[in-house]
């Protein structure tokens, strides 16, 4: 967890046992996240960004779709 003032940077690893990817996003400060917490997630695909992982330039979904 990365507190940034009016957001909060919440890094995440997907799976019961933390083993699968990694996801960032960005929330509200509130409510408060602490590190080590489980906490679900629900993704608005309209404002999800995707990056490649090598490089990490941004996919475009038109480029996704190639």
């Amino acid at each position: 967890v990365e507190p940034l003032g009016s957001e909060l940077v919440v890094y995440l690893r997907l799976g019961a046992d933390r083993s699968g990817a990694e996801l960032r996003a960005v929330t509200p400060p509130e409510p408060a996240i602490e590190p080590e917490t489980v906490v679900g997630i629900r993704l608005d695909p309209a404002r999800v960004h995707w990056f490649e992982p090598e490089t990490g330039r941004r996919i475009d979904s038109a480029d996704s779709l190639d």
